[in-house]
């Protein structure tokens, strides 16, 4: 599900670039290719940030120990 919504983010993105053919257009446009584009920022290290939480989990390098405290 993640995927398609970065998925969608992208192509919104790609359209704006792709349907402003001049400057005018293009500036009253900026501030949605800012929203979609910064979204899609934040999409990319999402999935950068899972795919290498995900590979240190398997090499070992993240473990889930449970700490028991001795209280007095």
């Amino acid at each position: 599900m993640f995927i398609f919504a970065a998925l969608g983010n992208l192509t919104y993105t790609i359209s704006i670039l792709l349907k402003t053919k001049s400057t005018e257009a293009f500036y009253n446009s900026l501030p949605f290719l800012i929203g979609s584009g910064g979204t899609l920022l934040f999409d990319f290290s999402i999935f950068m940030q899972s795919t290498f939480y995900k590979n240190a989990e398997n090499e070992g390098i993240i473990t889930d120990k449970m700490i028991t405290l001795k209280l007095n």
